[in-house]
């Protein structure tokens, strides 16, 4: 009935005069915001790109790119407060290794990487945020300290479904037998403990893969084990939607000293305390938020 009826709605469309096709654009863009008219319409020009000027240098994404770059934009920086937490870590370190899991065009690896004696790796599975991402970084990291994997970091080497949201760029997902709304792709898929060659120094990570982060901590527990400092997602629902198990992400958590627990809407860091007693939370938002809430936490784990 929703395919007829819309079906129905085009044609009629399509038969009222120019002005009065005009005046509907004109409050479909005032309801929906110009953003998000750009992230529909964009895919149709995918061979385009959209440019941006802030606090990291000219940062570039796709055109359907309806959230992260119009935020930059605005306010010329992305997740300040993330910036500060690993900046000032590799300070007290005197360097090291930054995890960028989930780097999406490179808002949260390109600040890290202004400092050259931190070795960062962005792990960013499709394609075009990838090839924005190196267009970013070669362009805005002069050390020339950020390597780019482009791979989704999973419990195997192995090929997987990746469901591209076209309003979104930052909420692409795996997808594993689930039939899921949005143009599927095959991406390459590893272990993160594959990559533990390549790590130095202290070692901190972001990690924010939409509901896959038990599999990459599965497949990352040698590496994983060396983070003293980690910043990822926990969201139940999209853990459960991905048939991930949140048991893992808890029982990685609680070899931590302190974490701290915050709603992603925050401007602050969630403040630190002993990790027993914030994966005692953390059990507690696992069973009200699996059964339907799309809500996540940010989580900060330090040891």
């Amino acid at each position: 009935m929703k395919r007829l009826a819309k079906s129905a709605l085009k044609a009629a469309v399509m038969r009222m005069p120019w002005g009065a096709n005009e005046a509907l654009f004109e409050a479909f863009r005032i309801r929906m915001g110009n953003a998000e008219i750009m992230a529909r319409c964009a895919p149709r020009l995918d061979h385009l790109c959209l440019c941006a000027d802030g606090s990291y240098g000219l940062i570039q994404s796709a055109l359907n790119d309806g959230l992260l770059l119009p935020a930059y934009a605005r306010t010329g920086v992305y997740e300040p407060r993330l910036d500060k937490l690993f900046h000032e870590f590799f300070t007290r370190s005197g360097g090291g290794t930054y995890l960028d899991i989930g780097a999406n065009i490179g808002l949260t690896t390109i600040p890290v990487a202004q400092e050259k004696t931190i070795k960062c790796l962005a792990f960013e599975p499709d394609p075009a945020n990838s090839h924005h991402l190196r267009a970013n970084i070669e362009r805005n990291c002069p050390h020339r300290n950020v390597t780019v994997h482009q791979i989704a970091l999973f419990t195997t080497n192995s090929m997987l479904n990746f469901v591209l949201n076209d309003q979104n760029i930052g909420d692409h997902r795996l997808a594993l037998g689930q039939r899921r709304a949005g143009h599927t792709i095959q991406v390459e898929a590893a272990p993160l403990d594959q990559f533990a060659s390549e790590i130095v120094g202290a070692v901190a990570a972001k990690i924010d893969t939409q509901g896959a982060e038990p599999f990459v901590i599965a497949g990352g527990r040698d590496v994983l084990s060396r983070a003293r400092l980690v910043a990822l997602e926990f969201s139940p629902f999209h853990m459960q939607a991905l048939g991930s198990d949140p048991s893992v992400v808890l029982e990685f958590l609680a070899g931590f000293e302190q974490i701290g627990i915050g709603s992603n809407r925050g401007d602050d860091l969630p403040i630190l305390r002993p990790a027993a007693e914030a994966v005692s939370q953390l059990k507690d938002l696992l069973a009200a938020w699996r059964n339907g809430e799309q809500r996540y936490w940010d989580v900060v784990a330090s040891r």
